[in-house]
């Protein structure tokens, strides 16, 4: 989903979306910068899932397994973001996941990681906080 999220975000020039879900989450995309802050993961986990649903309808897409199945354990995660980090390099690009308008995870062109992810920032206290309340 993240990738046509990137694919629209090539058309704004000026300016910001804004895309809100009073309590729920407020996702918003400038030209630099898509972030996502949740305010209620359990209810976002719901809409992610069906949206999932929606896209893969309509790609006739019965194989891919949803993103929130392949997070197993915290290497996959790492990996899924690692990926996604040098996606977002390529494009010059930054994706902030907030908790409650505290940043989570910082990925990409303006992430500034550690030693083993130079181009990812964690909170891991609070990246572990938003996965056990979407049970993941």
């Amino acid at each position: 989903m993240l990738k046509y999220i990137i694919f629209f975000q090539n058309f704004v020039k000026k300016g910001s979306l804004k895309i809100l879900l009073t309590n729920i989450f407020l996702l918003e995309i400038n030209k630099d910068e898509i972030i996502l802050n949740l305010e209620n993961p359990k209810t976002f986990k719901e809409i992610f899932i069906i949206v999932e649903r929606i896209i893969k309808t309509i790609k006739n897409d019965k194989k891919e397994d949803s993103f929130l199945k392949k997070i197993e354990n915290f290497k996959n995660l790492l990996d899924s973001l690692k990926k996604l980090s040098n996606i977002l390099i390529n494009e010059k690009k930054t994706f902030i996941l907030r908790y409650k308008n505290e940043d989570v995870i910082v990925i990409g062109y303006k992430a500034k990681g550690g030693l083993l992810l130079k181009d990812i920032k964690i909170n891991k206290l609070l990246l572990l906080k938003l996965l056990k309340e979407l049970n993941i």
